[in-house]
């Protein structure tokens, strides 16, 4: 093998269960294994191997173990020189000897967490008002899922124009922008504790703005947990930290208007697509006379329609994927019914499933904001002309406080960062242009909305929890949430029901009715550093005495 300082410019070895790899540098770990041909990152419960599905550190599927660390999300880490990665069912983990986490604090005036098109907008326009501002994400750059930074090994490389002008806006303003930064707890909208890189981070503001953005909703089948099928954004995400699609043949199912977003984003990164879109084109015309009222998106919605017509069917369901389940890299085969219930089957390298987006509401949740439902009966925060929670410290804006796309998240973004500046006559006029949008991305919703029966239909047998392998007849006796989570563990593994709690929740009729600290899965010794516990070992005994699950859920 060629010595490393040999090796064409831009290319880093590294290493998966010792057998030696390339990739461009740039390039996610999650890509480069895939891009590699290995697809069993780690071993469910069941025995079966499974990979990437989110593509963005929602799901916790591509885990591995990497220079001796275990449980590290592939997606978020980019590739190095002399990486050493194993999966986890053959990985050998260096366990720390000492607790060395540090544990800082930070103070702004304001604190925005979340720095998609929202959450940038917000920061911006609160700094811009004289206010001390910290933007906080957990992703390695400013952008969000949206505006998501792409490698340099993708193709193709450029960003988007609008995403330059607000980073150089923000970075004008004067906000500090924090990155790989999450947050798992909060006493108060005061007080935030986030794990870094290095040990913990105490952040007190006196207003907060959550811009928390949302995640995918998927529809199970029977298949979907084989390596090579993602969510549509999942794909989409990992196309862009490096994944080479090219000559590929990649199948998007499901429905919304994401599928021809990233249907774009395969063709051009020159694999082969085919689209089966759930709703009828019957039914997608009702969505014109909106469209001609907002021509930008009219015009976008030609653009996209026209590369990608060929390639698409209309008013098909997605019932099964079948394929091998080693890492061979074999050829997948998805099958189909149309409205007549005929069965229409597909072949494929990659199969990507969504069928539209759900809020992120845990760190409302657990401030104890109050939460209402949108059109798709999903969770939402409630937030008054100005985004002001039922909390007057915080506020919220973009997508978690209701599904309205990219147009919608910036006004929204301005509005609370006004409000949460003080500026409140400010953010009302700006608020104006936000109920327009508002109405167009009901109009969306409409349309593109997954039916009741879609989600009660699912065959028994089909997972819906990834993590822990429960099958849905294990769940359906349960009322609500809670119960099945103590009986069942659905939505107890390490993604916490991200991935599965909106699918339990349509099952059951059910919203989550509690969220318990840490929001997500935190090293232990940083865990201690931030004494993040509200509680006394006495008064979590006597709840506990009474309330079983709190036991599970900590």
């Amino acid at each position: 093998m060629e010595r490393a300082d040999s090796l064409p410019r831009g290319i880093v070895e590294y290493s998966v269960n010792d057998r030696p790899f390339r990739a461009h540098e740039g390039t996610s770990v999650a890509a480069a294994m895939l891009d590699a041909g290995v697809t069993g990152f780690r071993t469910s419960r069941r025995g079966e191997p499974r990979a990437p599905f989110c593509g963005m550190g929602t799901c916790f599927e591509c885990r591995a173990t990497i220079d001796g660390v275990p449980h590290q999300r592939t997606c978020r880490v980019v590739v190095r020189e002399g990486m050493r990665i194993e999966t986890l069912s053959t990985a050998s983990v260096e366990r720390p000897t000492a607790f060395d986490a540090a544990h800082e604090r930070e103070r702004a005036d304001v604190v925005v967490v979340g720095s998609g098109p929202a959450g940038i907008a917000a920061a911006t326009h609160a700094a811009e008002s004289g206010c001390d501002v910290i933007l906080v994400d957990d992703n390695d750059e400013s952008g969000g899922q949206i505006w998501r930074a792409r490698s340099a090994a993708a193709q193709p490389t450029h960003e988007p124009a609008a995403k330059r002008r607000w980073i150089e806006r923000c970075k004008r303003a004067g906000v500090r922008v924090l990155t790989k930064t999450t947050i798992f707890d909060a006493t108060s909208a005061n007080r935030l504790i986030a794990e870094t890189s290095g040990g913990t981070l105490e952040l007190s503001a006196d207003r907060i703005v959550l811009a928390t953005g949302a995640t995918e909703f998927v529809v199970p089948v029977a298949g979907w947990t084989l390596p090579r099928v993602t969510s549509v954004g999942g794909l989409q995400a990992l196309l862009e930290s490096g994944l080479d699609l090219a000559g590929k043949r990649v199948l998007l199912a499901g429905t919304g208007p994401l599928l021809l977003a990233v249907a774009k984003s395969v063709i051009d990164a020159g694999a082969r697509v085919q689209i089966e879109e759930e709703v009828s084109h019957g039914r997608l015309l009702r969505l014109a006379p909106s469209l001609l009222g907002h021509p930008n998106k009219f015009a976008q919605a030609v653009r996209l329609t026209a590369k990608t017509r060929r390639f698409t069917n209309h008013g098909r369901r997605l019932v099964e994927i079948r394929g091998s389940e080693d890492t061979s890299g074999s050829e997948m085969i998805a099958s189909f019914v149309d409205a007549a219930g005929e069965p229409h089957d597909h072949r494929a390298d990659w199969v990507a499933i969504g069928h539209g987006l759900v809020p992120r509401t845990r760190l409302a949740q657990l401030l104890g904001i109050r939460l209402s439902r949108d059109a798709a009966r999903s969770a939402t925060i409630e937030v008054d002309e100005v985004g002001r929670t039922s909390d007057p410290a915080c506020f919220a804006a973009g997508e978690c406080t209701g599904i309205g796309g990219v147009d919608v998240a910036l006004a929204e973004g301005a509005v609370a960062g006004l409000a949460a500046a003080g500026r409140l006559a400010d953010a009302a006029r700006v608020a104006r242009r936000v109920q327009r949008e508002r109405k167009f991305a009901r109009s969306l919703q409409r349309v593109f909305a997954v039916p009741s029966h879609r989600v009660l239909d699912m065959d028994p047998k089909t997972l819906v929890c990834r993590c822990e392998d429960v099958e849905r007849r294990e769940i359906e006796e349960y009322g609500s949430i809670r119960d099945c989570k103590l009986k069942s563990r659905c939505g107890m593994g390490p993604c916490q029901g991200r991935v599965c709690g909106p699918i339990v929740a349509r099952l059951l009729g059910d919203l989550e009715d509690r969220v318990r600290p840490p929001l997500f899965p935190v090293r232990l010794d940083h865990l201690l550093r931030a004494g993040c516990s509200h509680d006394s070992p006495d008064e979590l005994s006597r709840r506990d005495a009474g309330d079983h699950d709190t036991v599970h859920e900590r």
